[in-house]
C-alpha cells in the first residue's frame, strides 16, 4: 500500500520538514511512502505553487493519505485531502496507520 504524505508545511517548513521525515520514518518498514516535502526538495522545487504543481499528479498513485499534521491551516493540505475525499481514498492520522495489523 501506498501512502502519501499531507500536512502544513508553509506556517514552519523546518518543522514540517522534521514532521515529515519523523513520519516517513515511522511508517515505511509498513507501507510505500511519498513524501511530499523531500519530494519536493530532492527535484529542487521550493515555491508552494511549484510544488503543488509537482506533487498533486503523486495523490493518484497512492492508496490512502497519512494525515502528518492537522494542528496548523494549510492550504495545501486542504486541497490534498479534497482530492484524497473524491477519490473516496482512507484518510488517517500517522498512529491510525501505525495501528493497523
Amino acid at each position: 500500500m501506498r501512502l502519501y504524505l499531507s500536512g502544513a508545511v508553509s506556517y514552519n517548513p523546518e518543522e514540517a520538514k522534521i514532521r515529515f521525515i519523523e513520519a516517513e520514518e515511522r511508517l515505511k518498514d509498513r507501507y510505500t511512502i511519498f513524501n511530499p516535502y523531500t519530494y519536493c526538495e530532492k527535484n529542487g522545487i521550493i515555491g508552494w505553487k511549484e510544488c503543488m504543481a509537482l506533487v498533486l499528479p503523486e495523490i493518484f498513485k497512492c492508496d490512502g493519505v497519512a494525515v502528518v499534521d492537522a494542528c496548523h491551516e494549510s492550504l495545501g493540505r486542504d486541497i490534498e485531502l479534497h482530492i484524497a475525499e473524491k477519490m473516496c481514498m482512507p484518510i488517517q492520522a500517522i498512529e491510525q496507520w501505525e495501528a493497523i495489523e
